[in-house]
């Protein structure tokens, strides 16, 4: 069955570099001019241009004195390279620092091509990209391009080869499939070229299916998105997004070192999953003291952050430890004399 596996990777290989256009090609087109193949949606290439707008430009560096533009097109250069590591960490390192900037979600098509790269000699990296989209899917809620296309690329890690009986293999484009159903039926992310590659994906997977073994029956039956694990990830989506109340189960064992203390204190956490967490110390009137307004991804395991509050005043703060998918938590700290 690892033949199988080996025979998906080599079709995915074929039809992406004798038909795959440059990224920035595809991405800078119109939403009913961008060109696919189902290779796209079978491999799990991004297309970009999922909401209905259609008038958006992709992100410049055109001021250089703009560190979200500077590590944008630093990403985008290492793409253009096809260095995959460096393109692949500083377009994540883009998201978790800028997601709020013009355009962010341009960059999930970077990630996407840098995992589709390094995963010929680490197969373990679909599993670690997947857990780091679902971390990163609410660090913007505003645009809802952000979400359409964080949830297109979590559609792309399930379609990987990471089955091996043929019964499976056979069955694994469904999994991708559901979730662009998902976002048909749910979502703003309903438009033309999501149910055009929708339709591709069911046509290709047609095609393997005549390609490699018709003996087994084809079995188009998509599974929900309880199923996949996503319920409760993508029902966030209907309550407002950011709600200190709903809790993921991530983050766990939350404690501090020292409260009170006189200069620095410790937050020690723990997290089941990779996760994004950004932790700030506020005063109580409100104002950031401790912090840049932007965290970063951690794997899953034992973490601890120190804060240095030397040279502030004494009383209460408070720390603020939030979550990507909008799990906040806070910590009342005492500074003494």
């Amino acid at each position: 069955m690892a033949a199988i596996a080996a025979i998906f990777l080599s079709f995915c290989f074929v039809l992406l570099h004798s038909s795959k256009l440059d990224a920035h090609q595809k991405l800078s087109g119109s939403a009913l001019t961008s060109p696919s193949t189902f290779s796209d949606v079978v491999c799990g290439v991004g297309t970009g241009y999922l909401t209905k707008k259609k008038n958006d430009q992709k992100p410049t560096a055109l001021d250089g004195a703009d560190s979200c533009q500077i590590l944008y097109a630093s990403a985008d250069q290492y793409r253009r390279d096809h260095v995959w590591l460096p393109a692949y960490d500083t377009a994540r390192h883009y998201i978790e620092t800028c997601a709020y900037y013009f355009q962010s979600w341009w960059a999930f098509q970077i990630t996407s091509e840098g995992v589709q790269g390094l995963f010929v000699h680490d197969t373990s990296i679909i599993r670690r990209y997947r857990d780091w989209l679902e971390s990163v899917l609410y660090l913007n809620t505003t645009d809802p391009e952000y979400f359409c296309q964080c949830v297109y690329a979590i559609a792309g890690t399930l379609n990987y080869p990471s089955d091996t009986t043929a019964v499976l293999l056979n069955q694994r484009t469904n999994r991708g499939l559901s979730v662009f159903q998902w976002l048909l039926l749910h979502t703003d992310c309903d438009t033309e070229i999501l149910r055009r590659e929708y339709q591709r994906g069911r046509d290709a997977q047609y095609v393997h299916w005549l390609e490699t073994d018709t003996t087994i029956a084809l079995d188009t039956t998509l599974p929900s998105m309880s199923d996949l694990g996503l319920d409760s990830l993508l029902n966030l989506h209907f309550s407002g997004v950011a709600h200190p109340a709903i809790y993921s189960g991530i983050l766990n064992s939350l404690t501090i070192s020292k409260n009170p203390f006189t200069s620095t204190t410790t937050l020690h956490f723990a997290l089941d999953k990779m996760a994004y967490l950004k932790a700030e110390v506020y005063d109580e009137l409100g104002r950031m003291i401790v912090g840049d307004g932007s965290g970063h991804s951690f794997d899953p395991g034992k973490h601890q952050i120190s804060f240095d509050l030397t040279g502030f005043a004494s009383g209460a703060d408070y720390l603020r430890v939030s979550m990507g998918d909008g799990e906040v938590r806070t910590i009342k700290l005492v500074k003494k004399e």
